[in-house]
């Protein structure tokens, strides 16, 4: 398979050789629909169990109106308020930009993040850490590197427009890979084909 190399390994990330296909790329974030999506489903699904939590829990003892107006506005506020960190946090802490590494070879396909993501990545776990917040810290740890096997890949999805082959396993997407170039895109289709013995079903 063809290989594509950077000058230096990122932290994380296997150092390039000759197997397999790598590269490096900075991936937008505010301006990138499917990130726009996650932050959406990330925000979205924990204020509606929420709501749905404290809706069962106060039962009839509440009037309408709180549960028509005035608990959707405070979870709406929430919502706000979380969706201004978020927005704030990539803007200007990360330039709206997050540096990845891709790695495409026979065992599967492989997210690293970048030296500058990664170290943000860290620092922002071990204050979790420090606040008390274990299990929140080992899931943003673990969102820094990222592994699907061949045989977990149910399905491939081709988004040539914005250059992004996403990888799903039986219920959800797991890894999307951006390509900075077409020429690159074309590289990792054919390497995901030949690895896996078939084309992308889209």
């Amino acid at each position: 398979m063809p290989s594509q190399a950077d000058p230096a390994p990122d932290a994380g990330a296997p150092p390039p050789g000759q197997d397999g296909l790598r590269w490096e790329v900075e991936i937008p974030l505010l301006n990138n629909p499917l990130v726009l999506r996650s932050l959406g489903l990330a925000l979205g699904l924990p204020l509606v169990l929420l709501y749905l939590v404290i809706a069962l829990a106060a039962g009839p003892s509440r009037p309408a109106a709180f549960f028509l107006l005035t608990l959707p506005l405070v979870l709406l506020g929430i919502g706000a308020f979380f969706a201004l960190v978020a927005v704030l946090v990539c803007g200007l802490l990360l330039g709206n930009r997050y540096d990845a590494v891709f790695v495409l070879d026979e065992e599967g396909a492989h997210y690293f993040s970048g030296r500058r993501s990664g170290r943000t990545g860290q620092a922002a776990a071990m204050a979790l850490l420090a606040a008390g917040r274990p299990g929140q810290a080992a899931l943003l740890r673990s969102s820094l590197v990222k592994h699907l096997a061949w045989p977990q890949v149910a399905r491939v999805r081709l988004r040539p427009g914005r250059r992004v082959i996403s990888l799903y396993n039986s219920w959800r997407p797991v890894i999307h890979l951006y390509c900075p170039s077409p020429q690159l895109f074309q590289q990792a289709q054919a390497a995901i084909a030949g690895y896996r013995g078939r084309p992308a079903e889209n």
